[in-house]
């Protein structure tokens, strides 16, 4: 279950990032997914983090 976790959250991460990306420089939009990128980035690393050390205790 958390390896589906850690591809949802990856995937969320992935628009996050396409969305800071491919928006505009000023749109009000904007800060809030660089925030959204930071969160899910800091998530996808501790969800990493925590999928390797179950697979590897296995």
């Amino acid at each position: 279950m958390m390896i589906v976790s850690l591809v949802f959250v990856a995937l969320c991460f992935g628009a996050s990032v396409y969305f800071s990306v491919a928006l505009p420089a000023g749109d009000e939009n904007l800060s809030t997914f660089y925030i959204m990128s930071t969160i899910f980035g800091a998530a996808v690393g501790w969800f990493g983090y925590n999928v390797y050390g179950l697979l590897k205790s296995k």
